[in-house]
């Protein structure tokens, strides 16, 4: 432990390797918002890391205004250079926590791990083969070296114990939250009766086989009349395995109409945020989340989505969506219908912004950060 004015204080670091992406969704943006709340506590001594590498903590500033850190790459070997590593005799008292994988394991005296998903060992059919071959050969290890282990929502914490037992006594769910610009959202509530748009709806999620993009453009197929009232949008950067190209194809032979659909690639979170402002409703058709923050977002701007019924989706926003089996066209088909007709009786596009800052108040960052900071506090005995 280190000292500030003769006040002891709890040494605690915090690897931030998932950020060192140029386009960030899922962990990077968990890990990001957790680097941002640790760098608002003065309570508690917070260090950077990238595998044992430190990194400044304005440098972990610039990429949290950027947010995007893929550019600064270059300045790991730089610290690298100058000798900028963890020297393990300095850190037996400290904590770590590990948002993803651990880059070490029982170096320090405190360990957490945040468990996303198992999507990798649960359906591996989702994933390329060296991406499930690097989780496979890790995710045991790394669960049995940590003190604790927070996972994302209730259906991933059931997984963890299910599968590996013997960490039953040590998994607790980390309320995840969504963070919005003020700005954008107050602008838009200024404006929003000057706007005329073509309505639209947005299918949320990254371009790849898990997020079943499929089985939407399959309902297109057999429901034409949905592309009569609405035109929609694929949100989501490009994934893997080729999916947006089989997509595309499939598109193509169906003999839907292209031009009633859009896929924007990867957005701003700006960009996204209008998006969702401005849509009908949404669809998330994934087979399987570990969380499912673009759900929360939907639902804390008054927006229902016709969601998925697996894994941890009915956890996140019951309240706001109209579920649906991932594998029945016929089920999607139903959701769509009651989440228009849902979308069209409500009031909920007339919100006030003190209305709307309300509902992304209740699901702010405070509460995960809160409970990484409680264990960090707690000694090793309780």
């Amino acid at each position: 432990m280190g000292g500030v004015g003769g006040r002891i204080m709890i040494e605690s670091y915090l690897d931030i390797s998932p950020i060192f992406e140029h386009h960030w969704t899922g962990i990077p943006i968990v890990t990001a918002e957790i680097a941002r709340q640790a760098i608002d506590d003065r309570d508690i001594s917070w260090h950077f890391v990238y595998d044992n590498i430190l990194v400044q903590t304005d440098v972990v500033q610039e990429m949290l205004i950027r947010r995007s850190g893929g550019d600064y790459l270059a300045n790991l070997n730089q610290q690298l250079w100058h000798g900028c590593v963890i020297e393990r005799a300095k850190v037996t008292d400290a904590s770590c926590i590990f948002p993803n994988v651990k880059a070490l394991r029982r170096v320090f005296k405190k360990e957490a791990l945040i468990v996303h998903d198992l999507s990798t060992l649960l359906t591996p059919e989702f994933h390329n083969q060296d991406t499930v071959s690097f989780h496979a050969n890790r995710i045991r290890q790394d669960i049995e070296s940590s003190d604790i282990v927070f996972c994302v929502s209730k259906a991933t914490k059931g997984d963890v114990d299910a599968y590996f037992p013997q960490a039953r006594t040590k998994t607790s769910v980390l309320p995840l939250g969504i963070r919005m610009d003020a700005c954008t959202v107050s602008d838009w509530v200024a404006s929003r009766c000057q706007v005329q748009y073509e309505p639209y709806i947005c299918v949320l999620g990254t371009i790849e086989p898990r997020k079943n993009g499929r089985i939407v453009l399959e309902l297109l197929k057999h429901h034409p009349d949905i592309l009569e009232r609405f035109r929609v949008v694929f949100v989501g950067r490009d994934g893997w395995k080729g999916e947006k190209a089989m997509l595309l194809a499939g598109l193509s032979e169906s003999g839907i109409d292209a031009r009633r659909i859009l896929f924007t690639g990867f957005v701003s979170e700006e960009v996204k945020l209008k998006l969702l402002l401005n849509c009908s409703f949404c669809v998330y058709p994934s087979f399987f989340e570990g969380y499912g923050i673009p759900v929360a977002e939907a639902a804390a701007l008054g927006k229902f989505v016709a969601c998925s019924n697996s894994s941890s989706m009915p956890e996140v926003a019951p309240e706001m969506c109209f579920f649906f089996d991932p594998l029945e066209v016929s089920s999607l088909a139903q959701a769509i219908y009651r989440a228009e007709k849902a979308s069209r009786l409500s009031r909920l596009d007339e919100m006030s912004y003190p209305d709307i800052q309300a509902r992304l108040k209740a699901r702010d960052w405070d509460r995960a950060y809160a409970a990484i900071r409680d264990w960090l506090v707690k000694e090793p005995s309780q």
